[in-house]
């Protein structure tokens, strides 16, 4: 959320890498009308990320693996500013979310705001967030990512000893 003070489009960047759990190619690709919000049946709003492509399936892969589709709770802290980013591209009429598809230039944006930061840790810090935060454990890491292996969640995921011992009570 920080990234907003220092650099508007680190942190758009930032919310949408983080939100979606995308690597920063798959994200320079998205399209603003990929994003809409939503409303569940229990009526908690969401934001719909709809067909969101995978860049690392290949092409013989069937296009549901090639694809995902998430829900987000509209509640959470990187969505309105996601929101915001889908907004002005629609507002500007642009295909893509970013006006660019460099990922070196999203890598400058990035760690120009922050240097301890990159577009990929985002994904990290996902993938971490929402095993300790939202209890996820790997098949849910698996469906939310597109992964194909749990080792591949296994592999993403960071915990601290203060995660680990909140389980315990």
């Amino acid at each position: 959320m920080e990234y907003a003070n220092r650099s508007m489009r680190a942190g758009w960047i930032a919310a949408a890498c983080f939100t979606t759990g995308g690597r920063i190619s798959e994200v320079l690709n998205y399209n603003p009308k990929q994003f809409a919000y939503d409303y569940l049946p229990t009526g908690e709003e969401i934001i719909r990320c709809d067909a969101l492509e995978v860049l690392k399936k290949r092409a013989s892969a069937s296009l549901i693996k090639r694809r995902r589709t998430l829900m987000v709770p509209a509640k959470e802290r990187m969505v309105p500013m996601l929101m915001d980013a889908v907004e002005y591209a629609q507002d500007h009429k642009q295909d893509t979310l970013f006006n660019f598809t460099n990922r070196s230039h999203a890598w400058r944006i990035v760690t120009e705001a922050d240097p301890m930061w990159w577009p990929h840790r985002f994904r990290t810090e996902r993938a971490s967030q929402l095993v300790s935060e939202k209890g996820f454990d790997v098949a849910l890491l698996m469906k939310f990512f597109n992964w194909d292996k749990a080792e591949e969640a296994v592999g993403y995921v960071r915990l601290n000893p203060e995660d680990m011992v909140k389980r315990m009570f």
